[in-house]
């Protein structure tokens, strides 16, 4: 899935927002790239700071075991945004039997299935 084919599964708005969820020169000339997790909460933080004209929650501190977080500075709080409300769910990768280590992985492309359910999710917000 590209950027451009994530932004097109928000439902259209009564008023003209073109733009408004692809405000930065990335996704303006990059709509065809795929669409990592991480430009996917990105996209999602702006829709709840524009069109939902939700406040950034400021407390991460149940996010302390995401260990891969703050790997990109520029998405963190956006990242922080989408798991702190549920928009996005981070990954457990299993590091032995009874052991697992949680991060958001922000490299992996997102599917169609995860996309729709985070768009649903902040719709529903």
């Amino acid at each position: 899935m590209t950027i451009s084919e994530f932004i097109g599964l928000f439902p259209p708005l009564e008023e003209d927002t073109s733009g408004i969820l692809i405000e930065t020169e990335e996704y303006r000339y990059c709509g065809d790239r795929e669409c990592r997790r991480a430009d996917a909460a990105r996209i999602l933080h702006q829709y709840l700071k524009k069109i939902k004209k939700f406040p950034d929650l400021t407390d991460f501190s149940t996010l302390k075991d995401i260990k891969d977080l703050y790997d990109c500075r520029i998405c963190a709080n956006a990242i922080a945004q989408a798991l702190l409300r549920k928009i996005m769910e981070p990954v457990k990768i299993p590091t032995g039997e009874s052991s697992y280590i949680t991060i958001f992985d922000l490299e992996t492309k997102i599917t169609r299935e995860e996309a729709e359910s985070a768009i649903s999710r902040v719709i529903s917000l």
